[in-house]
């Protein structure tokens, strides 16, 4: 072979290895790129499942963090409430113990509903004509006659001359006015169970921001 020919057969030759060298990289990008996509659609899917885990998650500490704080308000009602119920029914029964400290309740009790009274009736106050007609407890009469000539009443409100009964709590005061139109009951008993309702009210708005039972 010529030497021209040697050069040519060689030079045919290292185009032959460049072509192949061409196509082998050409079919590892072609074998790469469904590999390539097949991880980026995995990541991908990964990404999605680790946000949709993260919110579940979040949504159970939610629903956990809301049922402890209920549990805690729950918990908080009941000590309230055992603590009104151990204030009233401690008022209750010093009521019923009497004394000097009684006498002045009911003494309070009894001028609170004159003076109402009087305000609904302003006319007939004012012209020192009769207001109406006050239901006591049996064992309160006197006292409550006491209170009412101290006070300058006696004229304006009468004692019912029917009540001889003891069936009425203690610290029982019933105004009526002469027409029947007005009746207030300010005694004790009732008091503490308005209290009592009030204190209920004020106790849910403050835990639920609603009404009491």
């Amino acid at each position: 072979m010529s030497e021209e020919g040697k050069v040519l057969v060689e030079a045919l030759g290292v185009q032959a290895a460049m072509e192949r060298e061409e196509i082998a990289r050409r079919a590892e990008a072609e074998a790469a790129s469904p590999i390539a996509a097949a991880v980026s659609q995995a990541q991908a899917e990964r990404g999605v499942a680790l946000a949709r885990l993260g919110r579940e998650l979040a949504e159970m500490q939610e629903r956990e963090r809301g049922a402890v704080e209920a549990a805690m308000a729950s918990l908080e009602l009941a000590a309230r409430r055992q603590l009104l119920e151990e204030v009233f029914t401690g008022a209750a029964h010093r009521l019923r113990l009497g004394g000097e400290a009684y006498a002045t309740s009911l003494e309070i009790l009894i001028l609170a509903a004159a003076e109402a009274l009087a305000r609904a009736y302003p006319d007939r106050a004012s012209g020192g004509l009769p207001l109406g007609r006050l239901q006591v407890r049996a064992s309160d009469r006197d006292l409550a006659l006491k209170v009412l000539e101290r006070a300058g009443l006696h004229a304006l409100i009468a004692l019912c001359d029917e009540d001889g009964t003891e069936t009425h709590p203690p610290g029982s005061v019933l105004l009526t006015s002469l027409d029947g139109r007005l009746v207030l009951d300010n005694g004790y008993a009732s008091r503490l169970e308005r209290a009592r309702r009030q204190c209920s009210v004020d106790l849910a708005e403050v835990l639920f921001g609603g009404a009491g039972p």
